[in-house]
């Protein structure tokens, strides 16, 4: 599980942290309310999807003082803002922020593009092995 906080740009972040399951999925990060509904069926390949955040055009850092006091947390940007994420301990937050650069450069992107701002898309994806994320999103890397 991951905890997150959608900025838009310009705007103040939002006290609104919400707690999801998260996995990457080929090209997309994907956030859904818990592992269950992470599960596939045969109406819908995804699962019960809650926001879709295509990594194609955004960065991550490990700088997010200027946005946030929590600890344990990043930042996911593209042109459209950007989503706060945190974990529940730092080697968990690392291990997703390993996994999010890479599949970013993976993707011909710019992983450490300073303050592009990110926006949930939903319902596109590939495939891969699920990882979660919490808001405090709990990980299972």
């Amino acid at each position: 599980m991951l905890n997150k906080c959608k900025i838009a740009i310009g705007k103040k972040p939002s006290k609104k942290w919400a707690s999801q399951y998260a996995k990457l999925d080929g090209s997309n990060l994907v956030f859904y309310k818990n592992k269950k509904a992470s599960i596939p069926t045969k109406q819908d390949v995804h699962g019960k999807v809650e926001q879709m955040v295509c990594l194609v055009n955004c960065s991550v850092s490990k700088d997010s003082f200027d946005k946030t006091s929590k600890k344990n947390t990043i930042v996911l940007s593209n042109p459209d803002g950007h989503l706060l994420l945190q974990a529940d301990s730092k080697t968990s937050m690392q291990e997703w922020f390993i996994k999010i650069h890479t599949r970013i450069g993976e993707l011909g992107g710019t992983p450490d593009s300073p303050d592009t701002p990110i926006s949930g898309q939903d319902h596109e994806t590939a495939g891969d092995k699920p990882r979660s994320f919490p808001n405090r999103v709990r990980s299972s890397i």
